[in-house]
């Protein structure tokens, strides 16, 4: 803004950035012609290195008008990415547990990561059962009593607020009619993306 007196001359603004070694700014500087009480805005892209260290760091805009100069500074935050995937654990029940086809099942999960747990998928034999957002732990009580007899596969799957990126565990559960079952030898085991 030109807050010169009307009986002022258009000035002439110069505005320059500031910026911490290897940053590069799109355009680099401004040139504008203000009459008083004029005001200009301009758009301009501030870019990190590629190998910028995480931190904040100060990006600062100097306006030059040849006999005065004002500086605004603005902070320029780095984060690097989360690529890890969640940790993810089926609680309850343990693998190779054998059920009756009468009742229910309570089936739980947990998952951890870094950047939080956007979301946790509860399946069984790979048809969704449950999804819980935002949260690190998921339950069902499922209904045993239309399941066929022998191994069911239960899978646990979490997806980070990172870079998302699933990871799932499983267990097997065999279900016994009269006596008779058959377990699935599958062991807890923890699947990458």
């Amino acid at each position: 803004i030109n807050n010169n007196s009307s009986s002022c001359a258009p000035s002439n603004f110069t505005i320059l950035p500031t910026l911490p070694a290897g940053f590069l700014q799109t355009p680099g500087s401004f040139s504008e012609t203000l009459n008083w009480g004029a005001s200009v805005s301009r758009m301009f892209l501030v870019t990190s290195p590629t190998d910028a260290e995480p931190g904040s760091y100060p990006v600062a805009q100097s306006v030059d008008t040849g006999e005065f100069i004002a500086t605004a500074t603005a902070t320029y935050t780095v984060v690097v990415p989360d690529t890890v995937p969640p940790t993810v654990s089926i609680d309850s029940p343990a693998d190779g547990t054998t059920v009756s086809t009468k009742g229910k099942l309570s089936v739980s999960a947990s998952a951890s990561d870094a950047s939080g747990i956007g979301e946790i998928d509860l399946l069984l034999d790979g048809a969704l059962l449950a999804s819980c957002f935002n949260t690190t732990s998921c339950s069902k009580n499922i209904s045993l009593n239309s399941l066929s007899a022998g191994p069911h596969t239960l899978t646990a799957s979490a997806i980070d607020n990172g870079v998302p990126t699933p990871n799932s565990a499983e267990v097997s559960i065999t279900i016994n009619v009269g006596g008779g079952s058959r377990k699935a030898g599958n062991a807890n085991q923890l699947h990458g993306p």
